[in-house]
């Protein structure tokens, strides 16, 4: 069950990529706007993108709801995995599945305000960007959810 979820992703990313450079949605936009650093590699410039993303986390759980409502799922799961003692792999893809979820969330989220920047104004093509990336964060909750379930399940039916 897990491998067809991992298929029909893969193949899901390969449509993807195949209609992205088949269009006129092509690299060379992106290019244009990716100038060369000629900066020194700096281990401190690294470390201070630590320090964004840290920011980034943070402002992502105050200012979200739905990150609440991640936390306190996450909490649950990770509770439930101590109580049944899953195994390293099952531990493996429940972490994944967790961090797929807030990846997602972390997205849409910025998909989100980066769309009320640049207008305030109702926007029918905004609109439909918002909920395609809300349609993003709902089919990784629903393949976390069917994680979850494929995980912890047999451990519960032998438990009871």
């Amino acid at each position: 069950m897990v491998s067809l979820f991992f298929c029909s992703s893969w193949l899901i990313f390969c449509i993807f990529i195949h209609v992205f450079y088949t269009t006129r949605i092509c690299t060379t936009r992106i290019i244009f706007y990716m100038e060369p650093t000629n900066k020194p590699f700096s281990l401190r410039q690294r470390l201070k993108s630590f320090v964004f993303a840290g920011r980034g986390i943070v402002s992502f759980f105050a200012s979200e709801h739905n990150a609440l409502v991640h936390l306190l799922a996450t909490v649950c799961v990770i509770s439930m995995g101590f109580w049944l003692s899953i195994s390293e792999i099952q531990w493996a893809l429940v972490v994944l599945a967790i961090a797929m979820v807030f990846a997602a969330e972390i997205f849409n989220t910025a998909i989100e305000k980066l769309a009320d920047e640049q207008t305030r104004e109702y926007s029918p093509r905004i609109k439909i960007i918002k909920d395609l990336s809300a349609a993003a964060v709902l089919i990784t909750a629903l393949g976390a959810a069917i994680v979850g379930l494929i995980v912890f399940l047999p451990p519960l039916i032998d438990k009871f």
